[in-house]
């Protein structure tokens, strides 16, 4: 099968952005304290939104405030988007005057416009347009327990939690895709028999944002008869008593103790051999 095939035949989860919020009438949710966070917050009492690293200030959003971001080359710094209500007026001239209070879906003032923007994307959604900001903010302002990496983390501290069933709300919160390694492996064209040990393996595939990669894996969770055995990640991610590789596109493959050194040779291999051959 060719790299068109195969791109036809693992189609990318569609692009949920932000805008998905906009939906007028939409009851406000209490967030439960033991709920997991499935957007990124903003953490500090006022985050000042750049229009590049180390530049002007653009507008300001308030602690709590959800947003999306990716990060940069600069680790200090995220590219980041918030999704604000507007105006039609601000809709058909497609920007927001600076001075302007900024407010979400539920109408709850969320920052200010210090310099006059116009909107990434926008919705003209009937009663309820909105409109999607960009910027770059210190990443430091981002609530770490929000972000999805340091989440899986505290959530793989614990053996009993790195099961398939124990992180299934992690794995439908976020819309991770399975994908069956046997399905996979029989449409490859380096797909050789040394690989059969990996049948049985079950892999959920989380895509990047569409702020920095769209279309490629973020992350991938790998389970071997329910448990986790590996994780692949694209962004910053630790994670103690685990042993991680190196893959092609700047790609880690955290390994954990409760899977052989045969296996997971053969897991590596396999990876960059996939990696190599069809993203890069």
């Amino acid at each position: 099968m060719n790299k068109l095939s195969l791109l036809l035949a693992i189609q990318p989860l569609a692009l949920t952005l932000m805008l998905d919020g906009c939906s007028p009438n939409k009851p406000k949710e209490k967030t439960p304290k033991d709920a997991i966070l499935v957007k990124e917050e903003t953490g500090s009492d006022t985050t000042y939104v750049y229009d590049s690293i180390g530049g002007n200030i653009i507008f300001t959003i308030h602690s709590g405030t959800q947003i999306e971001s990716a990060p940069t080359e600069n680790p200090e710094w995220n590219e980041m988007a918030v999704t604000v209500s507007i105006s039609n007026q601000e809709a058909n001239a497609n920007e927001i005057a600076e001075g302007e209070t900024l407010t979400n879906k539920d109408d709850e003032e969320i920052g200010v416009i210090t310099k006059t923007q116009t909107f990434w994307d926008k919705d003209k959604n009937g009663e309820a347009p909105c409109g999607i900001l960009r910027g770059f903010i210190k990443k430091s302002d981002i609530d770490p327990n929000s972000i999805l990496e340091n989440i899986l983390r505290q959530k793989c501290s614990s053996k009993t939690q790195r099961t398939l069933s124990s992180m299934e709300e992690i794995i439908n919160n976020y819309n991770f895709v399975n994908y069956q390694f046997d399905s996979l492996l029989a449409n490859l064209d380096f797909y050789k028999e040394e690989y059969q040990d990996l049948n049985e393996m079950e892999e959920y595939i989380l895509e990047d944002s569409w702020l920095s990669d769209p279309g490629s894996d973020r992350l991938s969770l790998l389970f071997l008869q329910d448990y986790l055995i590996a994780i692949v990640h694209k962004r910053p991610m630790e994670i103690a008593n685990t042993v991680k590789f190196s893959l092609p596109g700047k790609r880690e493959m955290i390994v954990f103790p409760n899977i052989d050194t045969s296996l997971s040779d053969k897991l590596v291999k396999f990876k960059t051999e996939f990696y190599t051959s069809f993203f890069d």
